[in-house]
């Protein structure tokens, strides 16, 4: 599962899907998560870019409130020389990979977490 899981709305819900896919897999079965761990929103850190191209600029907001963190979306277009910009605004939970490490482990998961770029991680949980 990609950035998905920050879009539950609950610690809770986590757990118990993390529950269930262990009581579903196959031996040697694996469950992936590779979210932006957002537990800790820094002030610098929290302005980023998330894509550009020639046409589109995506820039990326969030402010911390609480358990989740609200997210705001700047979408700057350009088309036929004129920029206009789009704005969107959701929240996402705040997960971070050391209880998620320890949530997966006590459902039974051999778990490898792994840092990776721009605030990224990653983690296997093999059963």
């Amino acid at each position: 599962m990609g950035d998905t899981i920050t879009h539950l709305d609950s610690l809770a819900n986590i757990k118990n899907l993390i529950k269930n896919s262990h009581q579903q897999l196959q031996p040697n079965g694996k469950l992936i998560f590779t979210y932006r761990d957002l537990s800790e929103v820094k002030k610098k850190e929290r302005f980023f870019t998330v894509k550009t191209d020639e046409k589109r600029i995506l820039t990326c907001f969030l402010e911390d409130d609480g358990d989740q963190v609200k997210v705001f979306d700047l979408l700057h277009e350009n088309n036929d020389r004129k920029w206009s910009i789009s704005k969107s605004f959701y929240r996402k939970l705040k997960i971070p990979a050391a209880w998620l490490n320890q949530t997966m482990t006590n459902a039974g998961f051999n778990v490898k977490t792994s840092q990776l770029p721009n605030g990224m991680v990653s983690l296997i949980g093999h059963k």
